[in-house]
């Protein structure tokens, strides 16, 4: 019988989010280094300090709206090669028709992250720069600590953030396709990759599995943070059954009806969904 892998999403997502983070960190970097053209070995006065506040601020603003506008196109992309692909999967016929409001919103909600992030970066450096008037500092120390600061910043904050919102959209892009044929379904399943990095929440999916059409639609709907004695999200974040935590690596996948009838499930095709020793009919 053939089961769902999702392998290729995981390949997709991870290609994707490099490019982006590579593009948008030099960009940053960019943006910055035109703040550097004001270093100079002279004390820093309260006006040329204003000056300073009033270019990192446009520098962070036109990167923010800059990165917002490629995370935004980067994540259709993703929905609609995660849903071609998790259809395609269990070879169910279906046209892409474009993405639900609900995943649009979602989409929206990870850009406010962006904008909060963006506001941090910009304190960070009225910080700075108030230190560096009451020290009597350079421009030249406050320019280097102030780029250092927000670039070491930029690179952690940003790959979260990206990494994350790639990881949502392409589990709701999953759901949404194999939701769409739900009668051909059979039961769902969670698939991730069950390494170091893998959490007991989703180790738990995978002990689980399988799930049925029935339970998924309830917990989707009632979001709980336990599911037959298991803890199944993180109860301390703002986390969905189909994304349970932050940097979540996990997909539900589904086995239809008719590949249940083409034969039983063998040991090798069982491997990876903790589905070991467990009976189907």
């Amino acid at each position: 019988m053939k089961m769902p892998n999702p392998n290729e999403l995981w390949a997709i997502a991870d290609r994707l989010e490099s490019l982006f983070l590579r593009r948008n960190l030099k960009r940053l970097v960019a943006r910055l280094s035109e703040i550097e053209k004001l270093k100079s070995s002279k004390f820093i006065s309260v006006t040329e300090a204003k000056e300073l506040k009033r270019r990192v601020n446009t520098a962070v603003r036109e990167f923010a709206r800059e990165f917002e506008k490629e995370s935004k196109a980067l994540q259709e992309l993703m929905y609609e090669n995660g849903w071609r692909i998790a259809a395609r999967e269990l070879d169910i016929k279906g046209t892409f028709q474009g993405i639900p409001r609900k995943a649009l919103e979602t989409m929206n909600q990870g850009l406010v992250f962006m904008r909060n992030y963006s506001s941090d970066l910009i304190r960070i450096a009225e910080n700075e720069i108030a230190v560096a008037i009451m020290a009597g500092d350079s421009y030249e120390n406050l320019i280097a600590r102030l780029m250092g600061k927000i670039e070491q910043n930029g690179k952690r904050s940003i790959a979260t953030m990206a990494r994350d919102q790639l990881g949502r959209i392409m589990q709701i892009a999953a759901y949404d396709s194999l939701s769409e044929n739900e009668e051909l379904i059979a039961y769902y399943l969670w698939n991730n990759p069950n390494d170091e990095r893998t959490t007991d929440w989703c180790r738990n999916r995978l002990y689980l599995n399988p799930w049925t059409v029935e339970d998924v639609k309830y917990c989707i709907e009632n979001n709980p943070v336990e599911w037959k004695g298991y803890e199944i999200r993180d109860p301390d974040i703002s986390s969905t059954f189909l994304h349970p935590h932050i940097q979540c690596r996990s997909v539900l996948t589904a086995v239809t009806k008719s590949a249940i009838k083409e034969g039983s499930t063998s040991e090798k095709e069982l491997k990876g969904f903790g589905l070991e020793g467990k009976k189907f009919k």
